[in-house]
């Protein structure tokens, strides 16, 4: 019984160790897998933050890059359209003062023109008068043709008929009652006047015509004669302005070319004869980095490249002492030159204190 009793004692101790060992795994199991599935997530947020950063970069770039071809495409059409209209402003320039010079001219010419404006103004004006007289007669003419045409069809429907009396008011001029017999000889007689009258009109109409197409003829007449005058004189102030302009453009142009050789043949013979044009060398600013040109001679600095060592590469030269540069450079006039101011100043003070003696000794004496 004991020992049955210690039996159960260790199974149950056995149990026990069992549980608590499983609860342990499953505890540090259950750690595990939350730290891994922290983990994931934190990792998928980094990737996403990743993500979401590298679409930021890649749409801000995409962004910018059509902006700036948009921009470039604005900036052309805003340069195209400038081009159209200065190219607008030059041409309308031109036609304007073409224009003006033409009117110019033809101002020029009215005094040789006057009397042919004179006449063609004249003849214009008689050629307005006879129009509306024309005009007049035409209708008149037409009123009598009418009147005229009215009277005989009523003198046939007279004839036509048999009655002793016929009501009319051509003879009084109201409606009056008058023999057919007496009716149809007056009638008779006014027929024969409207004839006359419209022949009259007619030949009065032809006249007018024939005047104003005599007029027509002297206008085209003295237009042909001013043609020549104006439209060949504005014919030829452009041709002759286009001439100028384009002998001034050449003009201009040979003298541009002209000045820009005289300069560089200028700046060729400076850079090829100047006497400090071996005593150039390549610096760095020290403040800036930039590439300096230092002539060790003449002490000059500048920032372009020099001429002298575009044209001659060579190596530079040493730098000169003070007193190689109060002689100048090897060859350089100026150093004898000095020397024979010298001795002449010197010569000349001797000579100034020889006779200051001179003239002492003979006060004294």
């Amino acid at each position: 019984r004991a020992a049955y009793m210690l039996w159960l004692a260790e199974k149950a101790h056995e149990m026990a160790m069992a549980i608590r060992i499983q609860n342990m795994w499953r505890t540090n199991r259950a750690k595990y897998l939350t730290s891994l599935t922290r983990s994931l997530r934190d990792l998928r947020q980094i990737e996403f933050r990743a993500a979401r950063q590298v679409q930021r970069v890649w749409r801000g770039r995409v962004g910018r890059q059509k902006a700036e071809r948009r921009k470039q495409l604005v900036n052309e059409l805003k340069k195209r359209e400038r081009a159209a209209m200065e190219l607008c402003r030059i041409y309308r320039g031109h036609k304007g003062r073409e224009r003006w010079e033409v009117a110019f001219q033809l101002r020029r010419l009215e005094k040789l023109a006057k009397p042919l404006y004179a006449r063609e103004k004249f003849l214009l004006e008689e050629k307005d008068r006879i129009d509306m007289e024309a005009e007049k007669a035409r209708v008149e003419l037409d009123d009598t043709r009418r009147d005229t045409d009215s009277l005989r069809e009523e003198m046939e429907t007279m004839m036509t008929v048999t009655n002793k009396y016929w009501d009319t008011s051509r003879i009084s001029g109201g409606p009056q009652r008058f023999l057919t017999e007496y009716l149809k000889v007056r009638l008779a007689e006014q027929l024969a006047e409207l004839e006359a009258k419209v022949d009259e009109d007619e030949d009065k109409f032809n006249d007018f015509v024939i005047a104003a197409r005599q007029r027509e003829r002297e206008i085209r007449q003295i237009r042909r004669e001013l043609q020549p005058l104006t439209q060949g004189m504005a014919i030829k102030t452009k041709r002759d302005r286009v001439l100028r302009i384009r002998n001034r453009v050449r003009l201009e142009k040979v003298s541009s070319t002209s000045i820009q050789r005289y300069f560089r043949g200028y700046r060729l013979r400076k850079a090829l004869f100047s006497w400090y044009r071996d005593y150039w060398i390549e610096k760095k600013d020290e403040t800036t980095g930039a590439a300096m040109f230092f002539n060790t001679w003449s002490e000059e600095v500048k920032w372009v490249r020099p001429l002298e060592m575009t044209l001659l590469p060579h190596l530079a030269q040493p730098a000169p002492d003070e007193a190689a540069k109060k002689a100048g450079p090897p060859g350089h006039p100026n150093s004898q030159e000095e020397e024979e101011e010298e001795e002449e100043e010197e010569e000349d003070e001797e000579e100034d204190e020889e006779g200051y003696g001179e003239i002492e000794d003979e006060a004294q004496w």
